[in-house]
């Protein structure tokens, strides 16, 4: 049995899939986690590296199609609170 940390690294994904997967570009992911709307999963403390985790999909495709309809990311910010 391998230990939950290696689980859980196998399913991080790095920001470029990620970014690929959800359509959202890695310069709006990193602008996205400053403004605290959709953090990574984990960053590498040496790299920097963001990762992303398969159930984050879901809220990053609702940021995408609230963009699409122009709502400001203030506004956003309070509906993903809302949920």
């Amino acid at each position: 049995m391998e230990p939950l940390e290696t689980q859980q690294q196998q399913q991080l994904m790095p920001i470029g899939r990620f970014s690929r997967l959800t359509g959202l570009t890695v310069k709006a992911l990193r602008h996205y986690s400053e403004l605290g709307l959709l953090r990574p999963a984990s960053i590498d403390p040496d790299t920097g590296y963001r990762f992303y985790t398969a159930a984050q999909v879901l809220r990053a495709e609702a940021i995408r199609a609230l963009r699409r309809l122009e709502v400001p990311l203030d506004d956003i910010s309070m509906l993903l609170v809302a949920d």
